[in-house]
């Protein structure tokens, strides 16, 4: 299920880490969500429909036609934000989430959703 939700923009903060962040009714902090980039299952048959459900962007597909050899091993996906995507399993579910520095010093989380799998 997608539903984009901004839970966190601001400046980072030395205690955000720790700060914990309810979504879909499971609690969650950030360094839990930031030790999972969603690249770690790239090599699963989730993966690819994860990126079709969400319609997350490849930020190489403009390079495509340049570097195909390069691009064709790549899997690098991020939000419509153009922020890195995580995630954290829990049960049968995987719930997505992208965070990055969207301005120089300005910082975003969103809780882009959830798939089941």
């Amino acid at each position: 299920m997608t539903n984009r939700k901004l839970l966190y923009d601001g400046v980072f903060e030395k205690n955000l880490s720790k700060n914990k962040f309810l979504v879909s009714g499971i609690e969650v902090s950030l360094s839990e969500i930031l030790s999972n980039s969603l690249d770690k299952i790239s090599d699963t048959d989730d993966y690819q429909n994860i990126i079709e459900y969400f319609k997350f962007n490849n930020i190489n597909s403009e390079f495509l036609n340049y570097f195909p050899e390069h691009i064709a091993k790549s899997k690098y996906y991020k939000s419509q934000d153009n922020l890195p995507l995580f995630f954290i399993k829990k049960e049968n579910n995987i719930y997505l989430f992208s965070f990055g520095e969207k301005q120089p010093g300005r910082y975003q989380l969103y809780y882009e959703g959830e798939y089941s799998l």
